[in-house]
């Protein structure tokens, strides 16, 4: 389904928050959607503000994640999980 495809955090806002909510849910439950329709959805969530909202969202857990890394010990597994945060965080955005 295209949920898969989209991502569930960014369709949650834009279903919640967009007045296109009710096409953006039938696109969503689509099995076998086409490009005009992947382009709409794409349309609809960078219109509705959900992608900032969403990246927004994943750079303050990332922050927080590596505030919490910071109060264990230096070592090359902490240092791979504040790199991996950091990665999340730079590919979404």
């Amino acid at each position: 389904m295209l949920r898969t495809v989209c991502g569930g955090f960014p369709a949650r806002l834009l279903g919640r928050t967009a007045p296109e909510a009710k096409r953006l849910r039938e696109l969503l439950g689509l099995t076998d959607p086409c490009p005009a329709e992947i382009a709409e959805v794409a349309a609809l969530a960078l219109g509705s503000g959900a992608v900032d909202e969403a990246l927004r969202e994943a750079r303050s857990r990332a922050a927080e994640a590596r505030e919490q890394l910071a109060t264990l010990p230096r070592t090359p597994a902490r240092e791979s999980l504040c790199r991996l945060a950091d990665h999340a965080v730079a590919r979404a955005g």
